[in-house]
């Protein structure tokens, strides 16, 4: 009889303890069910993507704000004096308080969010309150604080860049200038550029020399047929494989982008990879011109005729004319602002 009751007592032990195991299983289980539900709840997850959505069209729409107003005022436009909420917008130091942010990005009017997004310096800022949503925000626009920021939304056209070539003096071939000598440029001179252009979809910034880089000169037919290799070969030259993709020349359809940046009038002449021909008939008389366009000290557009022909005495005369060369430079995406201002007395300096 005892050994019974001692054998049921240590029966119900064990019943208890396997029901205490189950149940802190089942709830180890439950956890991990609303953990995944939570996770993945489809009604979270739409709100998500539209939130997202809908702060990367704002950016967007912001960018293009800031592009129209560097165009009409030739890249003047200060981006970083750009503030504005739903009461105001202040725009170098002026605050109008007639106009909101609605009237900067469009897109949010008659939204949740003209009172969640705010502009400061320029970029958008989440002032919603709410922790989920702030850390939506943060997936697309990444803070700008911390002693750097992103190249492609900081700068402006026109800004100052401080940018080195790796290369060391090279040289163009006499085969494409048309001249007895060869033709040397340093890379490592020129430091100082201007941003030319920027795109905001890809985070690309092109830059150009401040100035000639140096002389170039060109003679005859042979100078005609190779001055866009020669104008090319040289932008390559100025390529850092730290810091640049490619580079090119400019072309005479630059001249707009030129415009628009502020760096067209640099007081000197300079070549672009631009060519063509005509034919100019006269008084009993006929010429046929081959041309490298140029912009001249006066910041026009123009031509150097390196060879004409006299169509009636089949005469070819040769020209040698001399120019300023400016190469562009196609930045990497996502480079950084280490320091400086933006200036000609604290260009920006880039790193990685």
């Amino acid at each position: 009889m005892k050994y019974k009751e001692k054998n049921n007592m240590y029966l119900k032990g064990i019943s208890l303890i396997v029901l205490v195991i189950t149940m802190i299983i089942i709830i180890i289980i439950a956890g991990a069910v609303i953990l995944n539900l939570t996770q993945n709840n489809p009604i979270s997850e739409a709100k998500r993507a539209k939130f997202l959505s809908d702060i990367d069209t704002f950016n967007s729409e912001l960018s293009l704000y800031v592009l129209k107003e560097q165009a009409k005022s030739r890249g003047q436009y200060d981006k970083a004096q750009l503030y504005a909420n739903s009461n105001s917008v202040t725009e170098n130091g002026n605050k109008d308080t007639s106009r909101t942010i609605g009237n900067v990005i469009t897109s949010m009017n008659n939204t949740k969010y003209i009172d969640k997004i705010e502009i400061s310096e320029g970029n958008l800022v989440y002032v919603g309150g709410l922790d989920e949503e702030e850390n939506w925000f943060s997936q697309v626009i990444k803070p700008s604080g911390g002693g750097s920021s992103l190249l492609t939304a900081k700068v402006n056209l026109g800004d100052y860049i401080t940018y080195t070539s790796s290369q060391k003096t090279s040289y163009v071939s006499t085969s494409d200038t048309g001249t007895q000598s060869m033709q040397g440029f340093d890379p490592q001179n020129t430091t100082l550029w201007r941003v030319l252009e920027k795109d905001e979809s890809t985070g690309a910034v092109s830059i150009i020399s401040s100035g000639s880089v140096g002389d170039l000169t060109l003679k005859g037919m042979s100078g005609y047929g190779g001055a866009v290799r020669a104008l090319d070969n040289i932008a390559n030259m100025y390529i850092n494989l730290n810091y640049a993709n490619s580079a090119r020349s400019i072309v005479s359809g630059d001249y707009e982008k030129l415009q628009q940046a502020g760096v067209l009038d640099i007081g000197e002449a300079y070549w672009l990879a631009s060519t063509n021909s005509a034919t100019v008939d006269g008084r009993g008389s006929s010429y046929t011109y081959w041309r490298v366009y140029c912009i001249t000290e006066r910041a026009s557009s123009s031509y150097e005729e390196l060879y004409y022909i006299n169509n009636m005495s089949h005469q070819v005369i040769d020209r040698t004319e001399t120019c300023g060369v400016r190469p562009i430079i196609i930045l990497k995406e996502n480079l950084l602002i280490t320091g400086g201002s933006g200036t000609s007395d604290a260009p920006y300096i880039i790193g990685i």
